[in-house]
């Protein structure tokens, strides 16, 4: 029990706006009368020089070159970066106090896959703070593919994370210095990462007062998913796994490494897509977001269920829930995610998804489950659009 009151007490964190932080009065350097920079987080917590991390290495196996990698492994590499990124940060409190601090995944948003990373390839991902709480950091990573093929270094995808600095019995620390942002591109990066959490905000308030009412299948439908020919129940679309986790996949803090839970459940996510549309050409294009309300431990039994909640002309979103049997309570969530797949033919074109899901007999659950896919989908589109229209993202002849 105290376990799990310690991972919630972090967990909170990730759902706490981050708009109070970017307001407060020292959230902005003036000198002169001209702005200079952003200061981000509390300065009375110390100051700290801007956190930026280069990270490269090889993706995949080169006994299968060429061949598609999966999106949960590069998953796995970008939350590494992020653990690295934040990590420094509470390593500079630690040279200053002499106490031990961790940290730790609480969330993930705006994961998207602009270009597919093939096995062979190099990757190259370019991490930074761009946000900072009392305990909690923002870290945006961009990440690059270097193809031995073409010679050159294209985008291929964002994400944003929320990390959390813990002590070693997992309780939220207050010890996150301050940083001074004055890279232009950083400073942006702030401003959508606090219009991420804001929007985060309105959709969990609309999310709320749809709880109160009942909907109907005329108020949830989508034009696209009702003109399909032929359509599925949703509770039918469902797939499960089940998993131990062993000392090999743990982390510096005794609990199973959040990179490990998101790619089993990216793993399973496009199981599912493949077995509901029967084609086995489809991939992971996106994510929405991951929730970490729970640590695993190696001694849970965790319980994998991954449903197809959302169906467009090409694109679908699953929806993955993880549960984990422990000894001193029954089951309790761990994690919960939404990833964006892609249906292509088999040479790698994107085809119609012939089926579309039946709401007509649904539960109020699934209804609720669908209409938030909805109101996701159009989120992601704005945020696929800020993505594209970044100045800097080029394509680099190596």
């Amino acid at each position: 029990m105290f376990r799990r009151a310690a991972s919630q007490a972090v967990a909170s964190r990730l759902f706490r706006t981050a708009v109070a932080a970017s307001a407060a009065p020292s959230s902005v350097a003036l000198s002169e009368n001209r702005r200079t920079g952003l200061i981000i987080g509390n300065p009375k917590q110390g100051m700290m020089n801007p956190i930026h991390v280069s990270w490269t290495d090889i993706a995949g196996l080169d006994t299968t070159p060429g061949a598609r990698l999966a999106a949960g492994r590069v998953l796995a590499m970008l939350d590494l970066c992020a653990a690295r990124a934040s990590q420094k940060a509470v390593d500079h409190q630690t040279c200053l106090s002499h106490e031990r601090y961790l940290t730790c995944t609480v969330g993930i948003t705006n994961t998207m896959f602009s270009s597919p990373i093939l096995h062979g390839d190099a990757v190259r991902l370019d991490g930074r703070l761009v946000h900072c709480g009392s305990s909690s950091m923002g870290i945006y990573i961009r990440f690059y593919r270097q193809s031995p093929s073409t010679r050159t270094e294209t985008p291929a995808g964002e994400s944003f994370f929320t990390m959390v600095a813990i002590t070693p019995d997992l309780k939220a620390a207050k010890v996150v210095p301050a940083t001074e942002l004055t890279d232009p591109l950083d400073i942006e990066l702030h401003d959508r990462y606090v219009k991420i959490r804001e929007i985060q905000k309105e959709i969990d308030k609309s999310r709320a007062e749809r709880l109160k009412r009942t909907l109907t299948t005329e108020e949830v439908q989508c034009p696209i998913n009702k003109q399909k020919l032929t359509h599925a129940r949703i509770n039918s679309t469902k797939v499960e796994a089940n998993r131990i986790f062993f000392t090999s996949c743990m982390n510096n803090n005794n609990t199973v490494f959040g990179g490990e839970l998101m790619a089993w459940m990216e793993q399973h996510a496009v199981h599912c897509g493949r077995m509901f549309t029967g084609n086995r050409y489809v991939f992971t294009i996106g994510m929405h977001s991951v929730a970490f309300p729970e640590p695993v431990f190696a001694t849970d039994w965790v319980t994998l269920e991954a449903t197809v909640i959302y169906v467009r002309n090409t694109t679908m979103e699953v929806d993955v829930v993880l549960r984990a049997e422990r000894k001193d309570v029954s089951t309790v969530i761990t994690n919960r995610a939404s990833f964006v797949l892609i249906n292509n033919d088999d040479i790698g074109q994107k085809c119609a998804i012939p089926l579309g899901l039946e709401l007509n007999g649904a539960t109020q659950e699934e209804l609720h489950q669908f209409m938030e896919a909805r109101t996701r989908y159009h989120y992601s589109v704005a945020s696929r659009d800020a993505f594209f229209k970044n100045s800097r993202i080029v394509t680099t002849k190596l």
